[in-house]
């Protein structure tokens, strides 16, 4: 699904891009901070533990974006990132206990998205708010002998402001939500009257992330 997201984008670029009067290309490398959730999942037995609920550390995150635009005020683009996370989980002990902390190893989660972006302004302006949104996933990549990368599907949405200094560099502030989808279950649904009903549900991390980056334009 992903690779025919990729290429669709590229045509509409290649046909978006001939029509654009004041075309220009963005590339921006950015650092900045991921917040993220914990996730309820079904219950496993690992380990001596009978584990409820996983927990993904927040840490340092960084990447770069891709823009290139239609026209002033709407731009196509891909976002990379990475966070340098941890891997941990909340259980209690098979034989009976309290619930406890379990550190399993260090993690990196990257996220790719494809994003469509609009800016409130045109090029030749000194301060351009923006938002964003798009599709992509989310690749977890634990450090674990014998534990591989996972890829789930994630979005995000996101804005924040462009600030340019000159024609070419200037600075991206922004803000971005990415909810992943990590696991499907049934949950319980009850109406007023009493009457119950199995419901699919599911489990989502939720990242929160907020970056700066040098913008170069041209």
């Amino acid at each position: 699904m992903l690779r025919k997201a990729f290429f669709v984008i590229l045509l509409l670029l290649l046909v978006g891009t001939s029509y654009a009067q004041d075309y220009r290309f963005e590339i921006t490398p950015f650092i900045g901070y991921d917040f993220t959730s914990d996730v309820s999942i079904e219950q496993n037995e690992v380990n001596g533990y009978l584990l409820n609920k996983l927990k993904i550390g927040s840490g340092l995150d960084y990447g770069f974006i891709a823009d290139v635009s239609l026209n002033e005020q709407v731009q196509f683009e891909f976002i990379w990132s990475r966070v340098d996370s941890a891997l941990g989980a909340y259980g209690t002990p098979v034989g009976g206990g309290p619930s406890e902390e379990v550190d399993f190893s260090d993690m990196s989660i990257d996220n790719f998205h494809f994003n469509v972006l609009f800016q409130m302004g045109y090029h030749d302006e000194m301060v351009l708010p923006f938002f964003f949104g798009g599709l992509g996933g989310s690749r977890f990549n634990p450090d674990a002998e014998g534990v591989g990368s996972e890829t789930k599907f994630s979005i995000n949405l996101g804005g924040g402001v462009k600030v340019f200094f000159s024609d070419h560099v200037g600075l991206r502030l922004q803000g971005r939500w990415i909810p992943t989808f990590i696991q499907s279950g049934e949950g319980l649904w009850c109406d007023w009257y009493g009457w119950c009903w199995s419901v699919p549900v599911g489990s989502y991390l939720h990242q929160f992330e907020m970056t700066a980056g040098v913008a170069f334009r041209f």
